[in-house]
């Protein structure tokens, strides 16, 4: 794929995810592709690498936790060659009463 083309299937991913797609974002991804939630895992136990196997895990609970889903908003990327790494921002509002915004 073009650099423009692979800008557009990572919005499509955000999207879909905001839509509360699962399978429909998870297969965006490549097999090998990998998502990085940062922070110390002492800090935030969700953070480390993930694989598409368990993506698929964390975004069913993850979607699981909020009242109304989980708006993502892509506020950057940077895109060379095949690869793609993307800065969003995801909001949303917690069964407990919290609000999540990363």
């Amino acid at each position: 794929m073009s650099t423009d083309q692979n800008r557009k299937t990572a919005h499509e991913l955000f999207e879909r995810l905001t839509a509360g797609d699962i399978p429909g974002t998870l297969a965006l991804m490549t097999d090998d592709a990998t998502w990085l939630i940062p922070g110390r895992r002492e800090d935030n136990p969700s953070a480390g690498t993930y694989d598409k196997r368990r993506l698929e895990k964390l975004f069913t609970a993850m979607l699981g936790q909020l009242k109304t889903g989980l708006k993502m908003t892509v506020k950057g990327m940077i895109a060379e060659g095949d690869k793609i790494s993307v800065e969003a921002e995801s909001l949303g509002h917690l069964q407990n009463g919290r609000t999540y915004n990363q």
